[in-house]
């Protein structure tokens, strides 16, 4: 017990300029920091991690006592980015990934007692998958919010963790959830026509 875990809160442009500034020890262009602030969303650990796999990847790299940066419409960022969590992800249980990708099909936001009963799990187990993905920095509670609602940490985390899921399994997953809004939720009709017409239950046009 001779660490504090501290939970760094998501950086504003400026210190996501900061932050790169201490990292690569030398003044940091303001197009530089945009781009890598839009990708990460201001989220320290995303931050470096996506430098680390930049320099790593040879797009940045240290040369005449300098670092040399081409224009951000040349780095591959968002495949770095997803590269960095598919490295958290993998670190997971099984259990804990497929719980999350449940989550995933839900959305960016999602809730405790909906998850729980859509994977037909105990509150207990469920909270034990949900902290171990909070300390791998791939979800986060939302404080403002009472209801126990759950944020996916980056935009990019969704897609990858439901990517190469086939179309049978993703609309099982949205039955389930369906069939679980309709018990918990049945006002919430954005919801649920959106979980049934991913299911195939509802007909476009």
């Amino acid at each position: 017990r001779l660490s504090t875990r501290l939970k760094l809160s998501r950086l504003g442009l400026e210190g996501t300029r900061s932050l790169l500034a201490t990292l690569f020890d030398e003044e940091i262009t303001l197009e530089f920091a945009t781009g890598i602030h839009r990708e990460t969303e201001g989220n320290p650990f995303f931050i470096e991690e996506l430098c680390k796999a930049l320099v790593e990847s040879g797009q940045l790299y240290f040369e005449g006592g300098e670092w040399h940066r081409p224009g951000m419409d040349q780095l591959g960022i968002p495949q770095s980015v997803q590269l960095v969590i598919e490295a958290r992800l993998t670190k997971l249980p099984p259990e804990t990934q497929e719980v999350l990708r449940l989550a995933a099909i839900v959305g960016r936001e999602f809730q405790f007692e909906t998850l729980a009963a859509a994977a037909s799990l105990d509150e207990g187990a469920l909270i034990e998958f949900l902290e171990a993905a909070e300390r791998a920095q791939l979800v986060e509670e939302v404080a403002r919010r009472s209801d126990g609602t759950f944020r996916f940490a980056h935009a990019l985390i969704p897609p990858t963790l439901t990517e190469g899921l086939s179309g049978i399994r993703r609309r099982r997953m949205h039955h389930q959830l369906l069939d679980v809004l309709q018990r918990l939720r049945p006002g919430d009709l954005e919801a649920l026509a959106h979980h049934a017409l991913e299911a195939g239950d509802l007909q476009t046009g």
